[in-house]
């Protein structure tokens, strides 16, 4: 917090520095490219003042621009330095002035604030630099009914020395750019006024003691955070409110680490019903207190959205979740974990999108079963591959891959899944129809963008396929069953121990049917149109688990199932080169229901339980090519590749086929 006493004699000082200064009186002003002007610069009402970029203007002992009149206008790209007590870098008295520094004001010495502004209605912009040096040397200073907006840079090296200090009603502070001071008392942002609203998408950090990152006292103040707010010094709390009836909305990182710091407090020693909402994404290093347990009516509001935490809240009447988790104690100390849902949401689109690649893996390959060759035919008559027609056996590898992305809803955050595999595989003729026997490995990892949990797994299957040709419909069945073997890292937030990461392992097994329906008409003698719908289903029985590695957040799950039915349909075109090659190319849409059982969790005595986070129900389109060369030494080689999705997620997927026929 930063010391005020000094504040009463600087209209006074300035006066006397004014009075004694050589001084540049009326007019407005232009300081060029190149040009370097050592003398104070006066604006009156309605006046601008211009310094160019390349431009300098520096002063010894006294302010740089004094700005009495209304209506000033002071834009600033090049260079403000001044040294000395009590020089200000720009000091505008007048109402409705608008100063923007786009480039940098630095000075030293006691006082010697960059920005001051004692006017009603002013705009103060920073979106350059600036740096202070001094006790009480704030970088912006703004004691009216303001608006300030930093975009920029403003560092403070101090005592009492505030990055930005306002004390009016009604003022709104805006910082999206970098914050930092150095010293006792020296705040990131001050604000004294009554319905103050302070918004931070930037960074905050301060180092000294007693220092906030954002200090507030007046009466329905807003606070919103959405960057970053770092305090390392002792008593330094992140976001202290000590005002009536504040509310605090947090959505990014406020972290605390000194001796007795607290990331969020209230007033330990009056009634203010204080509100504090943790929206989707916050992460919270340090206590919360909100001081007077039971006389007033502190409210903590925790939103689904963000990592897993583990939380200790002090003197608190409400605590309201509104994501899966628990509290432990009461008002007076609290002990509140948080889950993230997204990573035990994911089980059954995770083992959707592999058992779907495999199942698609025969699908195609069922699609095209004759020899290259040409034929001639009349328009749209039923191919002769729809005829069964006997093949010699066939070896065949394949490696595949695939990426799947989904963006943030509901109490699910954002996340990836990518897997890649291998598949090999055998089939012949059976009595009138085609059989095949497969196997392979897929490796998959699951994780958010904000690293809130991981999951990597290894899944080893078998499965048989069959194909027949009846009634002009080219009918493919497949099933594969298989093991799993999962690790899960998990980010907790717990505010009094940092950042720890729960470690686990659970195994399962999965087994999963699925069923092609196409057909296939010649259009000419090259090309070929092959319309297909297809239906899987996919059931994985997972193992309980028990986590390992943090302070106090380790949960116990229980076993569980997932499931989910895809369903596809698509028009393909293929356009024969010659006896040796083809190319394919597929439209079509897909479609996902998942059903997972609800997650059962164990932690401190105390157990609950959460639905899948996320639409269950998803549909999207897709296109895709496939690419077939064969040559003369019964080898074939087969290029697949995928893209599709919604306006929520997308995927790509490829393959690489070769295959043997004896």
């Amino acid at each position: 917090m930063s010391a005020c006493s000094s504040m009463a004699l600087r209209p006074l000082s300035a006066v006397i520095l004014l009075a004694l200064s050589s001084t540049s009186f009326g007019a407005s002003f232009t300081i060029q490219d190149g040009e370097t002007v050592t003398t104070q610069q006066t604006l009156n009402d309605n006046e601008t003042g211009t310094i160019e970029t390349g431009g300098e203007l520096s002063t010894s002992g006294v302010t740089a621009i004094d700005a009495p009149g209304d209506n000033a206008n002071i834009e600033s790209n090049g260079s403000i330095t001044t040294s000395g007590d009590n020089a200000y870098g720009i000091y505008s008295r007048g109402n409705n002035a608008t100063i923007s520094n786009n480039g940098n004001i630095i000075g030293s010495g006691k006082n010697a604030v960059r920005i001051l502004s004692t006017g009603d209605y002013a705009t103060i912009n920073n979106s350059g630099n600036i740096s202070t040096s001094g006790a009480g040397s704030y970088g912006i200073l703004s004691e009216g009914n303001n608006t300030t907006n930093n975009s920029g840079s403003i560092s403070t090296t101090g005592e009492n020395a505030d990055g930005i200090y306002s004390n009016g009603t009604d003022a709104a502070i805006n910082n999206s750019g970098s914050i930092s001071t150095t010293g006792e008392n020296a705040d990131g942002i001050r604000s004294t006024g009554d319905n103050a609203t302070i918004n931070n998408s930037g960074s905050i950090s301060t180092t000294g003691e007693k220092s906030d990152g954002i200090y507030s006292n007046g009466t329905d103040a807003a606070i919103n955070n959405s960057g970053s707010i770092s305090t390392t010094g002792e008593n330094a709390d992140g976001i202290r409110s000590t005002g009536d009836n504040a509310t605090i909305n947090n959505s990014g990182l406020i972290s605390a680490t000194g001796p007795d710091s607290l990331a969020i407090s209230g007033d330990l020693s009056s009634d203010r019903n204080t509100t504090v909402n943790l929206l989707s994404g916050s992460q919270i290093i340090g206590g919360i207190d909100l001081g007077q347990n039971g006389s007033d009516n502190d409210t903590v509001n925790i939103y689904s959205g963000s990592a897993s935490a583990n939380l200790s809240i002090l003197n608190t009447e409400n605590i309201n979740l509104f994501t899966p988790g628990v509290v432990v104690g009461d008002t007076a100390r609290a002990q509140v974990i948080t889950l993230d849902p997204t990573g035990e949401s994911t089980r059954g689109v995770a083992l959707a999108g592999m058992t779907s690649s495999i199942h698609n893996v025969i699908g195609q390959r069922m699609a095209q079963t004759t020899p290259l060759k040409q034929v001639q035919l009349a328009s749209l008559e039923l191919s002769p591959g729809m005829y069964f027609e006997e093949h010699k056996p066939v070896a065949w590898a394949q490696v595949f891959g695939g990426r799947f992305d989904r963006d943030a809803e509901g109490g699910a955050i954002a996340y990836d899944h990518h897997h890649v595999g291998v598949n090999f595989g055998y089939e012949w003729d059976i009595s009138g129809h085609r059989s095949g026997l497969m196997g392979g490995v897929v490796r998959s990892k699951t994780d958010t963008q904000t690293a809130s949990f991981e999951t990597e797994a290894d899944n080893y299957y078998i499965g048989v396929y069959a194909n027949r040709k009846t009634h002009g419909l080219n009918i493919t069945g497949s099933l594969i069953a298989g093991y799993g073997d999962h690790e899960n890292d998990r980010l907790v937030v717990d505010n009094l121990n940092g950042f720890e990461t729960a470690k686990s392992d659970f195994d399962s097994w999965f087994i999963s049917p699925g069923i092609t329906l196409g057909s296939a008409f010649s259009v000419n003698d090259r090309l070929e149109l092959r319309p297909s719908v297809s239906v899987n289903y996919s059931m994985a029985w997972l193992d309980g688990y028990r986590e390992s590695g943090t302070t106090n957040s380790n949960l116990s799950v229980d076993d569980r199932k997932a499931k989910a039915l895809t369903a596809r349909a698509q028009l393909a075109a293929a356009y024969q080169f010659d006896e040796a090659s083809e190319f394919e190319f597929r439209v079509g849409l897909n479609s996902r229901h998942t059903d997972d059982d609800d997650t059962k969790v164990s932690i401190a005595g105390s157990q609950f339980k959460f639905a899948t986070a996320g639409d269950e129900s998803v549909t999207g389109g897709f296109a895709g090519a496939t690419l077939r060369v064969a040559d003369n030494n019964n080898l074939s080689l087969v290029a697949d590749i995928e893209y599709g999705g919604d306006r929520d997620e997308n995927y790509a997927a490829g393959s690489v086929s070769l295959e043997y026929v004896f």
